[in-house]
């Protein structure tokens, strides 16, 4: 899949989608950034996601303007791509801990028959997100279901608390 085939969609509230193209994409990021890439099917990808965006930067307050999010779809595997401060690094691998997720350095790459095809964004504040090795992701079918109806949990315990906290702002 070819940099006009990779789909960008950029994420500017939970009701507002903007499809745009990789080269508009690309113009929409910053060197003093962190760029964050996760497949969406990684086990705990919208657990880490969600609690680092309502946790450290929360929809419809000012700090919501640091954090960038788009959903790419990519060689035909979506993938969630999240910037927030370079400063702010340790609030992602705080988050993703949590999530028994880790940063790895580098941007994703995928190994195919004919070669190494490397994310349409390969640049040194790209990394990717990945299970970490202790993560019941690896433990089978059986956790990676379970993981999935916790992390279902989680996310909703997440909107639910944002949504009482707007309502007392109100």
């Amino acid at each position: 899949m070819s940099d006009t085939e990779t789909k960008v969609t950029k994420v500017i509230s939970e009701s507002e989608h903007r499809d745009i193209t990789v080269d508009e994409w690309r113009q929409e990021w910053s060197a003093d950034k962190l760029y964050l890439a996760v497949m969406t099917m990684r086990p705990n990808a919208h657990l880490f996601v969600t609690q680092l965006e309502f946790k450290h930067y929360p929809p419809q307050t000012d700090k919501n303007d640091l954090f960038d999010f788009w959903c790419i779809l990519w060689e035909g595997i979506p993938w969630a791509v999240v910037g927030i401060p370079e400063q702010d690094r340790h609030l992602a691998d705080e988050v993703a801990a949590e999530a028994g997720l880790r940063i790895a350095n580098g941007v994703p790459h995928l190994i195919t028959g004919e070669g190494t095809i490397t994310f349409p964004y390969d640049y040194r504040n790209v990394m990717t997100m990945e299970n970490t090795p202790e993560s019941r992701a690896y433990d089978g079918a059986e956790a990676q279901k379970e993981m999935e109806k916790e992390e279902e949990a989680k996310v909703q315990d997440i909107y639910e608390k944002h949504r009482q906290f707007l309502l007392g702002r109100n």
